[in-house]
């Protein structure tokens, strides 16, 4: 499994952290998705790809599909294998999602888990369109639904609304919810998943995104470490990361 540093000496094995990819409207095979997750893999992360792309055409249908999974299948075998933070990472449309899965986390903890809990959403050109997200209500309300603190890395061809000084912002400003923003103005939607890495001006753009997300994720996870709903060390627990996420 992914272990979780080098450097832990005789300190307790850390508890394993999981980053949750929601792919893009392209599907979960498409573009960089899966080389995206071997990034994340890499940092000793258990990095997962759930196929969200299943009940796309109704949107109601879709949003609840994403929280029954979460509660019914994912959450549960997370908390088997030892996770109790996760991150999600959503790239373009796979920003929705990012709200569910973290909508969906109080629902588990209803059920008497203590963990997982969503610590951090990382947002690379998200896209609220419709049909998913009809008017800046319900963006509000999507972005208000996600877990803090929120790193969003616009394009500069992203609508206005997810740019520095746009509604997101705003809306996470109203919420209190720390935001950060790293935009690359001269970058195209969609650049870190499907963009040509022949040019050195979007390969440099896709690794420095990659690089600010993985800075970003550990500082969260990092921060977390000592919350008061950490799961206490069993004696004997091993690392249980190498078994294979259940299928929505």
């Amino acid at each position: 499994g992914a272990g979780a540093g080098g450097d832990a000496g005789a300190a307790p094995r850390r508890p394993v952290d999981c980053v949750l990819l929601a792919h893009d409207r392209a599907g979960m095979h498409s573009g960089r998705h899966r080389q995206l997750a071997d990034a994340f893999a890499t940092q000793g992360w258990l990095a997962v790809v759930p196929d969200f792309s299943t009940t796309a055409a109704d949107r109601d249908v879709w949003f609840d599909s994403i929280r029954m999974y979460c509660v019914d299948y994912f959450f549960p075998w997370l908390e088997e294998q030892g996770v109790e933070a996760i991150q999600c990472v959503g790239l373009a449309d796979g920003a929705i999602p990012c709200a569910y899965v973290a909508a969906g986390v109080e629902a588990h903890l209803q059920g008497g888990s203590r963990v997982p809990r969503v610590v951090g959403t990382a947002l690379a050109h998200p896209a609220f369109r419709k049909p998913y997200v009809l008017n800046e209500g319900e963006l509000q309300k999507m972005v208000a639904m996600m877990a803090a603190p929120v790193l969003v890395v616009p394009a500069g061809d992203d609508a206005k609304e997810v740019r520095p000084g746009g509604v997101l912002e705003l809306q996470g400003k109203l919420n209190g919810q720390p935001l950060e923003f790293l935009e690359f103005a001269q970058a195209s939607h969609g650049f870190v998943v499907h963009g040509d890495v022949e040019s050195d001006e979007v390969r440099n753009a896709v690794v420095w995104a990659v690089d600010a997300t993985c800075e970003f994720l550990h500082r969260n996870f990092i921060s977390e470490l000592a919350a008061s709903w950490r799961v206490k060390e069993e004696p004997g627990a091993g690392d249980a990361a190498d078994s294979e996420p259940p299928s929505p």
